[in-house]
């Protein structure tokens, strides 16, 4: 009964190990995703799905696009995730005049306690947003170097 227990015990230990690991390029799953017409406008409210995504149509104007810090570090915790950087990529699809903090789309965002809201210029015809937020320079996968 003894020598049964042990891998069973080893297996426990090992899954529950590398669960805690982010790595590189994981997804976020779960996170609020803010977007407030400039001035004044409504604000829409989306969250990111299982692969970490998101999409929103948008007309003419400018927004504020916020994802809370808060929020994602007390996702990361509540996953059993610390110490790690996240990325969100943003595309504007077809639409190459869409703007992502006075830079041309698609860009790369790096999150952190500073990043503030994303000013996002949208030209006439609108635009589709898509994004995903994803872990970043966390750990390497088995037999795969760091970034």
């Amino acid at each position: 009964m003894k020598k049964s227990f042990v891998p069973f015990l080893f297996l426990f230990v090992f899954t529950a190990f590398f669960a805690s690991i982010a790595f590189a390029g994981d997804p976020i799953p779960g996170l609020d995703v803010k977007l407030g017409k400039n001035p004044g406008g409504g604000i829409t409210n989306t969250k990111t799905d299982k692969d970490g995504s998101f999409s929103l149509n948008l007309a003419q104007g400018s927004y504020n696009l916020n994802i809370s810090y808060d929020q994602v570090q007390a996702v990361l915790k509540r996953m059993g995730k610390s110490g790690s950087e996240v990325t969100l990529s943003l595309n504007a699809g077809t639409n190459k005049h869409v703007l992502a903090n006075d830079k041309a789309m698609p860009s790369k965002i790096k999150l952190d306690n500073s990043t503030g809201d994303i000013t996002l210029t949208i030209p006439a015809g609108g635009a589709t947003i898509s994004g995903e937020l994803t872990y970043d320079r966390i750990e390497s996968r088995p037999g795969q170097r760091k970034k």
